[in-house]
């Protein structure tokens, strides 16, 4: 015997696995970090896909939120445990006319 069991050899494994387990999980991190806009802004641009134009509390846990989605706006009452529907109409952009 060289004084090398598997016994020996099985802490220094595991720990260097947890190792590479939390260096996965903090580079799994800050890429979702880092990448998370790309989702929440549509094209690269700086106009979100998803813009609160507006909300009004009806109380503790009610409120009624104005929301515009490409190119659509959204009426929505929001509650603790569902959220309702309640008009939805296509936004015209803007025509800028050149001079």
């Amino acid at each position: 015997q060289d004084g090398l069991s598997m016994e020996s050899l099985d802490l220094p494994m595991r720990f260097g696995a947890a190792l590479v387990v939390f260096g996965l999980l903090a580079l799994f991190l800050w890429l979702l970090r880092r990448y998370r806009d790309r989702y929440l802004y549509g094209n690269g641009s700086a106009d979100p896909v998803i813009q609160l134009r507006g909300e009004i509390n009806l109380g503790l846990r009610q409120r009624v939120v104005l929301l515009r989605v490409e190119g659509r706006s959204l009426v929505l009452a929001v509650g603790p445990d569902r959220i309702h529907p309640l008009g939805e109409w296509e936004v015209k952009e803007p025509s800028h006319a050149s001079a």
